[in-house]
């Protein structure tokens, strides 16, 4: 008996390592697919090169999500919702997730995210400037449901989670039992496309097909690209279907195993890494083998001066939202600049006068960040002249960078704070 067709979501190029760990970014970014990304055998995939290293990440504060209404979604309009859904699944996608260290590390152990740390990403508060930390969160949720390649594990209002309906490449049992067919008629949908699979000369020796993917465009509509995941009962089925490809019999432009796919575009994307890393090491190319004089940052201005607090001795336990309950009670936050592991960090404030007032509060000593109570203190002068100095370097370098067919979907700045 024929299972029935699921379909997913593939995205396109992107930065291998950036997905949440970026620099604040000075523009939306969008998730990105063509043909081509997704099948380097015959022509490589561009991975924009990326915006900042991620070393640490920076999240914005959080409202209580309890303010955030269920009919969020309905009042963005259906060109922003669909480019909301675009983003998270991008986040998910094979070609971000498995690079992305930082989202990584957020993960549970099943692989989920919190809705909130996404909703703090700068590529969604751009997308959604105009709505509260809650409803972003809020949004994502309902956007999520919508979703054939990312679903909730938990849609508990203080805890939501979003975790990959189908499983990483390096986990996918059925890799060498499935076939990537690219060049598919795009009018094709799930239960067309595995008739035209059983309708081919020789289906007896594949059939049934047990599942079929429908990868999307995330760049512009997800609408169908022309590929598709075929699983199959065994590798022999596999086997005789991808043989059938190459002698003509599918109506597609190419087929392979599909862990020899996963192998090539991993090869790809690793090989582009390396290229760029190369690049940036010799300071971008140039003809002169002269070094330049490394410029000397500019001071910090007088509306940046005292945002921004340090902390040190944080607990074992302790991450960005230990960091965000215990400030945002006394003053709004900017970012937080702190990665999971670390014991010191920093949070930029939004004004001055909170900065204070935080700083005020904080320093007795009795917030509990982790199962510690860190010391906290403003910046020297010199240390914010380096903070703000590196965060606009980091801007500028990712505005001059080359973003290909279109932005991709990134995340978070890697504020390294007066360290």
């Amino acid at each position: 008996a024929m299972a029935t067709a699921t379909n997913t979501t593939e995205c396109g190029p992107g930065e291998p390592e950036a997905g949440l760990a970026n620099i604040e970014p000075s523009a939306p970014a969008a998730a990105t697919v063509d043909e081509s990304a997704t099948a380097p055998s015959s022509s490589a995939p561009t991975v924009p090169a990326p915006e900042a290293a991620p070393e640490a990440s920076s999240a914005p504060a959080s409202d209580a999500p309890g303010a955030a209404t269920h009919d969020t979604l309905s009042q963005l309009g259906d060109k922003v919702a669909d480019a909301l859904l675009r983003q998270i699944e991008y986040y998910f996608s094979d070609l971000s997730f498995p690079y992305d260290s930082f989202l990584q590390g957020e993960a549970d152990e099943d692989g989920a995210v919190r809705a909130c740390t996404l909703a703090g990403a700068p590529a969604i508060v751009n997308k959604l400037s105009q709505l509260s930390a809650a409803e972003r969160e809020a949004a994502i949720i309902e956007v999520t449901r919508r979703s054939d390649s990312v679903r909730l594990t938990s849609d508990a209002e203080s805890d939501a989670r979003i975790a990959r309906i189908y499983p990483l490449p390096t986990a996918d049992e059925a890799k060498h039992r499935s076939v990537y067919l690219s060049g598919v008629a795009k009018t094709l949908d799930e239960q067309a496309a595995i008739a035209m699979l059983h309708d081919a000369e020789g289906s007896e020796k594949w059939r049934p097909v047990v599942s079929v993917r429908r990868l999307r465009d995330l760049q512009r509509d997800r609408a169908f690209t022309g590929q598709l995941v075929v699983r199959l009962d065994d590798e022999g089925k596999a086997g005789a279907l991808l043989r059938a490809v190459n002698k003509g019999a599918i109506a597609c432009n190419k087929g392979k195993i599909l862990a020899d796919f996963y192998e090539s575009q991993d090869r790809t994307i690793q090989e582009q890494k390396e290229k760029r890393a190369a690049k940036e090491k010799q300071g971008g190319g140039g003809g002169s083998s002269a070094k330049r004089a490394a410029p000397q940052p500019s001071p910090a201005s007088e509306a940046e001066r005292n945002l921004v607090l340090r902390f040190e001795g944080a607990g074992a336990t302790a991450d960005r939202e230990c960091v965000q309950e215990a400030c945002s009670a006394h003053a709004e936050v900017a970012y937080i600049n702190f990665s999971r592991g670390e014991k010191d960090g920093c949070v930029r404030f939004k004004s001055q006068a909170g900065a204070t007032a935080a700083l005020e509060k904080l320093a007795a000593g009795t917030a509990d960040i982790g199962g510690a109570a860190p010391s906290w203190r403003r910046l020297s002068a010199e240390e914010e002249d380096k903070y703000f100095a590196e965060m606009r370097e980091a801007r500028q370098h990712s505005q001059k960078r080359p973003r290909g067919g279109g932005s991709r979907g990134r995340g978070y700045g890697r504020g390294r704070g007066g360290r």
